[in-house]
């Protein structure tokens, strides 16, 4: 009663009407059947009008809020989940999408969803249909969404010049028995080279001598500044094995049998010595044989030698009663290192250059090299019980995967190489590190197309397990 006589006082001010002086009748006026009837329907009218324009505001607001979606990669795992529970979207009570097929995603409405893998790159707009308490009614809002192409395929796979002197294959892989272990490896040229149509400037290459039991190692990185130094790495490898198989009289092989076996027993520091002397002096000879090959036949060639410039990284290595005796050079970068996950360890074998040999990159056909007062630091001799891998890399590996030489001696990130290796990675791209595995060369070489942004070396690895 109270509310109708002040909303009709009000009513009659406006217009200028007075009903104070004749407030018997104003009273009786107010109770009227036809008063209280037109007041109950014009509050209704006005709760109609103020909760109309609630809902068109709310509708209004949540049109145009941006509800973004994280962009999508064509081709890479999606998973985003729809948030609802802030304003203006907290008005909602039931929503859905519709048009969602074309992306290639599904949506799950019970988790509110959206996942799978996106097949083509592109500007979708997806159609958010949602409801508001205050209506039945579905309402629309569309929602940009892109899918943005995958980094690979913007690369081209150009051939190279298979008419050409030195070409190589574009890719190359093997795995194989190696005395106790087992032997895989692959290299495979860079994204960048292929993009170009250029060549694989990596090689490596292994020999297991079953006369003795020694086997050998070696990967190369042709410099990418040097015209033909896909030809200087694949000679630099060459000449290491050609060392090991034709340049060591059988009573060397002895010899080095021998004094790692004394040194196995008696630790000593003439023991070490003599070791070291030995091991050091015939892996200086093959290193050598590799500059003096290429020098050479840059000779021949009459062109450079600088032509040829390439990394050269190798190992020797055998089995005894004891254990394993490893011992390794390196110039340039990339890395050698042993791999023991049981003991929880990893040892680098060579300090790459930039790091310990700070300034540029090293290559073997460099003659001041062997001049260089750190040149024995290139040099390592390990003695151990047994180890998970001996793993050998080119900078293609050792730059995304390690990313700086410090990290080239922390055991943590040895780990998560190998667990990458078991299928830890955004491709899951598995190499089942099996001596019965069919698949493992090929494996290998499918691990090495992982993408590292900035990182698009030729790429080459070569595990002992």
């Amino acid at each position: 009663m109270n509310e109708r006589k002040g909303y009709i006082e009000l009513l009659f001010k406006k217009y200028g009407l007075d009903a104070t002086a004749k407030s018997k009748l104003f009273a009786e006026f107010l109770n009227e059947d036809l008063i209280v009837d037109a007041f109950t329907q014009m509050q209704k009218n006005q709760n109609a009008m103020l909760d109309h324009w609630k809902k068109k505001v709310k509708l209004d607001d949540i049109k145009h809020a941006a509800m973004t979606m994280p962009n999508a990669t064509a081709g890479k795992e999606y998973t985003h989940t729809i948030d609802i529970t802030k304003p203006p979207f907290n008005d909602i009570t039931a929503f859905d999408l519709v048009e969602f097929e074309t992306t290639g995603l599904d949506y799950e409405p019970g988790t509110r969803t959206i996942k799978g893998v996106p097949e083509a790159a592109g500007d979708y707009k997806l159609v958010f249909r949602f409801q508001i308490a205050e209506s039945s009614e579905w309402y629309e809002k569309h929602i940009n969404f892109v899918i943005n192409p995958n980094p690979k395929s913007l690369w081209k796979d150009l051939p190279s010049d298979q008419t050409d002197p030195y070409w190589k294959n574009d890719a190359a892989a093997v795995a194989t028995p190696f005395g106790s272990k087992h032997f895989v490896a692959a290299s495979k040229r860079g994204r960048s080279h292929a993009h170009e149509g250029k060549f694989r400037d990596d090689e490596f290459e292994f020999l297991f001598l079953e006369d003795t039991g020694w086997g050998i190692i070696a990967v190369s990185d042709g410099a990418g500044s040097a015209k033909s130094s896909r030809k200087g790495s694949l000679l630099a490898c060459d000449a290491v094995l050609d060392y090991f198989t034709s340049g060591i009289a059988p009573e060397d092989w002895a010899a080095m049998d021998a004094i790692a076996t004394t040194f196995n027993a008696d630790k000593s520091e003439e023991n070490s010595k003599a070791l070291s002397q030995l091991m050091v002096g015939n892996l200086h000879k093959a290193a050598y044989v590799a500059h003096k090959s290429i020098v050479d036949y840059a000779a021949k060639k009459e062109v450079p030698t600088k032509d040829f410039s390439a990394t050269l990284l190798f190992s020797l290595i055998k089995k005894f009663d004891f254990g394993y005796c490893i011992a390794s050079f390196g110039v340039g970068d990339g890395g050698i290192g042993i791999y023991d996950e049981p003991n929880q360890t990893a040892s680098l074998l060579t300090l790459p250059d930039g790091g310990e040999f700070a300034g540029q990159t090293r290559f073997i056909t460099m003659p001041e090299i062997f001049k260089d007062d750190n040149y024995f630091k290139r040099f390592s001799i390990k003695v151990v019980e047994n180890f998970t891998a001996l793993i050998l890399m080119t900078d293609g590996i050792t730059d995304p995967k390690f990313q700086t030489d410090a990290n080239l001696g922390r055991f943590e990130i040895w780990q998560k190489l190998w667990m990458d290796l078991q299928g830890e990675n955004d491709d899951k791209a598995i190499v089942e590190l099996n001596k019965d595995n069919e698949q493992l060369a090929e494996q290998l070489s499918s691990w090495l197309d992982f993408w590292s942004p900035g990182n698009h070396d030729d790429r080459t690895i070569a595990i002992l397990f």
